[in-house]
């Protein structure tokens, strides 16, 4: 048994906290949209060829050093599928799966919950799509709280703890973006606890493309200021992205991706002439990710 799925990064445009709840968490309003060209790749085999249930690398085939343990989602959203269907019938103890990553670690672009989603709508397409999407985003929502916006995988709005998902169909911005992910990572517990630490304070934002004009006014991220107290090498790096390319960028949820958006031959140029700058002789990096994607 051979099949695969993408699970393409989001890109929250815009994050506004609202409140916590009793629980700990945080109720929010965001419009995310999704990168189809920035995408992990899940694979399923039979797992009576392989030694281990959970195998996860890099795209350049080096093994990742990610949990292949529950604490991974793509294991808790296999274990989550399983306790709803009939396991036997669809043979799905005996598969195994191959993570290839793609979305940075810790990069505020949602890689664990892209997967999660991933794995089930992979599942359920295994299973002749036993469950209905209904059942699918009530899944999601057990294993994290954006997880449910990524079984779409195209522009919403959430809401609540991110797990009310309102999807705005197929809105035609006509941009891309240039994504840049700097040798930092940014936990997302800790930068939500910071946030609660320096007072909640509310970020303005900057004027949003025309093209986005109908779902929000202004692109701005509340957690970013707490990322950039928690870290503050990320302000210095958001000054030297923006004195490269002479335009702005956004951190992308709680960091450490920094965003810019543009047409496709705009964002083509600023990834050319970051990769130039920012690559020595040797071509080594201090960057974890520099890429173009379209958003969907």
């Amino acid at each position: 048994m051979k099949a695969s799925i993408q699970a393409p990064a989001k890109l929250t445009l815009t994050l506004r906290i609202l409140d916590s709840t009793d629980d700990g968490y945080h109720n929010l309003d965001a419009l995310t949209v999704f990168l189809p060209d920035l995408s992990d790749v899940i694979e399923i085999f039979d797992r009576s060829t392989h030694d281990s249930f959970l195998t996860i690398s890099h795209t350049d085939g080096s093994v990742s050093d990610l949990p292949r343990d529950n604490s991974n989602l793509v294991v808790r959203a296999w274990e989550k599928y399983c306790e709803h269907v009939n396991v036997d019938e669809y043979d799905l103890t005996n598969i195994g799966f191959h993570l290839v990553k793609l979305i940075p670690h810790a990069g505020g672009l949602g890689g664990g919950s892209a997967d999660a989603a991933a794995t089930l709508r992979l599942l359920n397409r295994l299973c002749d799509d036993e469950l209905s999407t209904t059942d699918l985003l009530s899944l999601a929502t057990e294993l994290g709280s954006d997880v449910a916006a990524c079984i779409y995988s195209h522009a919403v709005r959430m809401q609540g703890r991110g797990d009310r998902v309102d999807p705005l169909g197929e809105p035609d911005f006509h941009m891309s973006a240039c994504l840049v992910t700097p040798q930092v990572h940014c936990p997302t517990p800790d930068v939500y606890r910071r946030y609660d630490e320096i007072g909640r304070p509310v970020d303005e934002g900057v004027a949003a493309p025309d093209t986005m004009k109908a779902h929000t006014q202004t692109l701005h991220n509340d957690l970013a200021l707490a990322a950039y107290d928690l870290f503050p090498e990320l302000v210095a790096f958001k000054k030297q992205l923006e004195d490269i390319t002479g335009v702005p960028f956004m951190l992308a949820g709680s960091g450490s991706t920094f965003f810019t958006l543009g047409d496709q031959e705009t964002t083509d140029s600023i990834h050319r002439l970051l990769l130039s700058e920012l690559t020595d002789e040797e071509g080594m990096s201090n960057l974890r990710l520099c890429a173009v994607s379209s958003l969907r």
